[in-house]
């Protein structure tokens, strides 16, 4: 393992610690944030149950994104060999599948690439505007 390597895993490591102690803070939170936009956007009665299963929602998506630092597992997300398949197993699991979305991006930025090399090209060869 090379320093580089054992440095960015100790990183995520705390970065793991860390977000599990204030979890409990992001949970105040949410309660807070949710409870100002239902009323600035004007959703109408939330009873407890709706609004349990909004934050629940929001707690969800927060162990999930915390999971990813989780140091047992960041040999799967980080590891050369096997980032792809963490990568697809991350989009099958996560509650919004944005493979869609990841390929026009990912089209995207080749056009663009490919945009910024003509223009190179040309300048290359003294036909830039």
């Amino acid at each position: 393992m090379t320093e580089a390597k054992l440095v960015l895993k100790l990183y995520y490591e705390i970065l793991y610690e860390r977000l599990l102690a204030d979890k409990e803070l992001l949970r105040k939170r949410i309660d807070k944030i949710l409870a100002e936009q239902i009323a600035e956007l004007g959703c109408g009665e939330f009873d407890d149950e709706k609004f349990g299963a909004y934050v629940d929602a929001c707690i969800a998506f927060i162990d999930e994104r915390i999971e990813t630092y989780n140091p047992f597992g960041i040999q799967y997300t980080f590891d050369r060999s096997r980032a792809r398949e963490a990568f697809e197993l991350e989009l099958q699991l996560d509650w919004y599948d944005s493979r869609k979305e990841f390929e026009n991006l990912v089209k995207s930025a080749n056009e663009k690439a490919q945009e910024d090399k003509a223009d190179e090209r040309l300048e290359i060869l003294g036909l830039g505007l």
